[in-house]
């Protein structure tokens, strides 16, 4: 049904959220550890800095966000998860914490 089209869209919808305040505060963080803060640094700084950033976030908030996008997409039917926490305590409980980075090595 019409519903179908929605399926699975609570999980992007909050890791944007989830992508966006963080990688401002990330950002923030990773310019005062590698001295990008300071005027008239290099520009290397910068770049590193961003580096830190995207590569921490897409690793600590992504992966998880598209692995339980992905297992709701999936479904057929019915299906195994109810919704976006549903899965998320399901894989927790069956594999663990690790379990929701699942894939991590292919964002590498």
């Amino acid at each position: 049904g019409l519903g179908g089209l929605y399926k699975g869209a609570a999980s992007p919808l909050l890791g944007a959220m989830a992508h966006n305040a963080g990688i401002f505060f990330s950002y923030g963080q990773a310019r005062k550890f590698t001295g990008a803060d300071v005027p008239g640094c290099e520009l290397y700084r910068f770049f590193l800095a961003g580096a830190l950033a995207g590569g921490t976030l897409i690793t600590i908030v992504e992966t998880p966000v598209d692995l339980l996008k992905i297992k709701l997409q999936a479904q057929v039917g019915k299906g195994e998860f109810e919704g976006v926490f549903d899965a998320a305590k399901k894989i927790t409980r069956t594999h663990g914490f690790g379990g929701v980075y699942q894939g991590v090595a292919a964002t590498w």
